[in-house]
């Protein structure tokens, strides 16, 4: 019987396999040899038909909830999913939904269709700002936690709404008079308030309230209308207190 000796491996690490160097990016010298790049046709034959046709069928489903996302009469260019919206701008809207009569197609779209809605909605966001102090956390490029105040401007509304700006604005514009004029005096309530907790610069907001809201440093009631005197009423009362026209001779 014959014995064959193994040669034994050497105890350690296993020596690793060279590689021949990789290439480096860029454009190839003269001198150099490329290896043209292999194209590989991938095909799938074990795939099942019947697979085949729900890709079709969900990519054309997705490609119709894309086209009347935006095909609507307000389209959401900021594109942001209820999942990403807090807790309680979640249940405005539900509250809003809530309120929408009719089974319309649309009814659970996050649009405004009247200035009824921006109040409600605006009525909320305030609420929100009042229960977190009117502060918000945010973390800096170092990693470093701080406080910022929550200004109640339209961008950073519609923001918390999931929805634009443009569609506000155009809602409120197109509304009566009266809705402007709560949606001001909501704002200046907010903004007053929290210029007295400390949470707004004084200076900032007494500019927003001026600018915004239609504060004045002096107090006017604009409820009654401006009477304009006539010519003739002028006339009257000149005569009445005794002053006549000169005429000139000549």
């Amino acid at each position: 019987m014959e014995y064959v000796i193994e040669e034994k491996r050497p105890v350690g690490r296993p020596r690793k396999i060279e590689e021949p160097p990789k290439r480096k990016r860029g454009r190839p010298r003269k001198d150099e040899v490329v290896e043209p790049v292999k194209v590989v046709k991938h095909t799938r034959p074990n795939i099942n038909p019947k697979n085949t046709v729900k890709y079709c069928e969900q990519t054309i489903r997705n490609a119709e909830r894309i086209y009347k996302k935006f095909d609507s009469k307000y389209p959401n260019p900021l594109n942001i999913d209820e999942k990403d919206l807090c807790d309680e701008a979640r249940e405005a809207w539900e509250y809003a939904f809530s309120l929408r009569e009719g089974a319309e197609p649309l009814k659970k779209e996050r649009v405004l269709y009247n200035g009824e809605e921006v109040l409600m909605l605006f009525e909320a966001y305030c609420a929100y700002i009042r229960k977190n102090n009117y502060m918000k956390t945010f973390e800096t490029p170092d990693g470093e936690i701080k406080m910022l105040p929550m200004v109640p401007n339209q961008s950073n509304f519609a923001l918390w709404l999931g929805i634009s700006r443009k569609l506000i604005s155009t809602v409120i514009c197109k509304s009566d008079d009266s809705i402007a004029q709560e949606y001001k005096a909501m704002l200046s309530d907010l903004l007053s308030e929290g210029a007295m907790v400390g949470a707004y610069q004084s200076s900032s907001a007494i500019f927003s309230l001026k600018n915004l809201c239609d504060w004045a440093d002096k107090y006017e009631d604009k409820s009654k209308p401006e009477q304009k005197t006539t010519v003739e009423e002028a006339e009257a009362l000149m005569k009445s207190l005794g002053y006549t026209v000169p005429r000139l001779d000549g």
